[in-house]
């Protein structure tokens, strides 16, 4: 059961008046702490008072909500992300080695192999195949990856 301050009196507020942590009461007797309505406004988010679950609900236009109290919910702690440095002049025979590329976060892992003017040779662990990979990459050594 989560803990929530009750209002003296209940408010009655449509669905572009709540806010989030306002505790809504529904026609069922049940408590949610309104969390967001996403985009299409037929459904709403809230968390359960009673068992701390987030639930999705039912969204009736035109309705007013019953707000009985409010909740804090707790803050999300972001750990901050180090930038990638690249590591292509610290690479010596052996090492492994992460590019990444593309749009999305697709990465390779290759081994160190050599490196000439404008590419760097890798062999990838798995396969056994040689690549000759362009320096314009950002090159990161597995221990390097910051996660």
């Amino acid at each position: 059961m989560l803990d929530f301050t009750t209002l003296p009196t209940p408010v009655i507020k449509s669905f572009y008046q709540l806010r989030k942590g306002d505790v809504v009461e529904t026609t069922t007797g049940k408590l949610y702490a309104f969390d967001r309505i996403p985009k299409g406004a037929k459904n709403w988010y809230g968390k359960s008072i009673r068992d701390g679950k987030s639930y999705r609900i039912r969204l009736m236009m035109g309705a007013n909500f019953n707000v009985v109290g409010s909740y804090n919910f707790p803050r999300k702690i972001v750990a901050p992300i180090i930038p990638s440095q690249n590591d292509a002049n610290n690479l010596t025979t052996g090492d492994l080695f992460v590019i990444k590329h593309g749009r999305g976060d697709n990465a390779e892992l290759f081994r160190y192999v050599r490196s000439t003017g404008k590419k760097i040779i890798g062999v990838n662990p798995l396969t056994n195949k040689t690549y000759n990979i362009d320096k314009s990459f950002t090159f990161t050594k597995v221990g390097n990856l910051p996660y």
